[in-house]
Formats: C-alpha cells, structure tokens, sequence
C-alpha cells in the first residue's frame, strides 16, 4: 500500500523490484517530459529490471494505491526475453555483468 503522495521508486535507485497497481493512480515522473499517470491493472519498473539499469524515473501515489511488489518477477521476464530476443537480452546481461564485476567486455577467440 502506497498512501497518497508516497514515493514508491525513485529516480537513480538501483531496481530489485517491479510493481502492478492493484488499485489506485501512480504518477510516473520523467525527466523533461510531461509526467504519465498509470492506475489499475498497470504495471512499471519492468525496464530498470531488463537492463539492470538504475531507475529512470520517479513514481509517486496520486491517491492511497494497493501494489503488488515483485522481486522474483524480474527472472521470469529474463526468462521469456531470452526465448523471444536471446541476442538481444543475452547483450544485456553480459553488459550488466561485466558493469558488477568491472571487467572489459568478452573478446571474440581468435580462429586463424
């Protein structure tokens, strides 16, 4: 439950979740463009999960809003990204991958 005016995710903030809207009106602030209101059956946070990319913007509860936060979520969507984009998805996790551990990209093996 978000009560009015709460902040449920933040701008910058590293994702571990996504969130449904049960009931009630969330307001998606973005970064220069005009703010998105999403309410019931909606759902957000999914992209930060995908990439693994920190939060890019802003949500906060335009009324009391009953959500359904959904850490596990995040594995099942990578689950299905790789079945119907596997190149792509696979590119994002090495690229997440490499960011968590400091490393330089995989090389390609040398075939001369």
């Amino acid at each position: 439950m978000a009560r009015k005016g709460e902040v449920v995710t933040r701008r910058g903030d590293k994702a571990d979740a996504m969130y449904f809207i049960v009931a009630g009106e969330v307001e998606i602030e973005l970064p220069g463009d005009e703010n998105v209101r999403l309410s019931d059956g909606d759902f957000f946070g999914e992209v930060a999960i995908l990439t693994g990319e920190e939060r890019n913007a802003t949500v906060r509860a335009v009324d009391d809003t009953l959500m359904h936060r959904v850490p596990e979520i995040g594995r099942r969507i990578r689950e299905v990204g790789h079945v119907r984009a596997p190149d792509r998805v696979a590119a994002v996790d090495a690229r997440v991958s490499n960011k968590r551990s400091g490393d330089a990209p995989p090389r390609e093996p040398n075939r001369s």
